[in-house]
């Protein structure tokens, strides 16, 4: 057999693969922009905040909420030094809250809401990322939920 007619051997040809899959995986594969998932997770977590305090305020426990543009603040000014009564949930880079709507109309920051359980009027929260505006609206139900994201230009 004359050694030009010779063809790849196992070994070869596995590494051929392996350059391939890497190569690809380095094109296909897309950038994760850790920024936006630092986002969604900080709008889970208000949400989830909100709604376990809206649900609290609804069993007869006493529970404020403030906000400045970094930061959301949930409490209950009866227990004090108690494990789980004050939650400050401060926002990664780039989001900030923009406006909190108290049964649409705007609640100004720096000045407490108390949650009245089922008296509570629907909330509005409106977060603005870089490229979007996030909107969170209470439900009678007690439940936060996630309105479409606005495209802001």
């Amino acid at each position: 057999m004359n050694p030009a007619q010779r063809g790849l051997s196992l070994i070869e040809l596995l590494v051929v693969l392996a350059i391939i899959a890497i190569v690809s995986a380095a094109v296909v594969v897309p950038r994760w922009d850790l920024n936006d998932r630092r986002r969604d997770m900080a709008v889970d977590a208000i949400a989830d905040s909100m709604a376990e305090a809206l649900r609290y305020s609804r069993a007869g426990e006493d529970w404020r909420l403030i906000w400045t543009s970094e930061q959301l603040r949930l409490w209950q000014p009866d227990a004090v030094g108690r494990t789980g009564t004050d939650r400050g949930i401060a926002l990664p880079e780039g989001l900030v809250i923009r406006e909190l709507s108290v049964d649409g109309q705007p609640w100004p920051a720096d000045r407490p809401l108390p949650l009245y359980g089922f008296a509570t009027p629907p909330l509005r929260l409106d977060l603005a990322a870089p490229d979007r505006i996030i909107s969170l609206r209470s439900l009678p139900t007690g439940v936060l939920e996630r309105l479409p994201d606005a495209v802001t230009p």
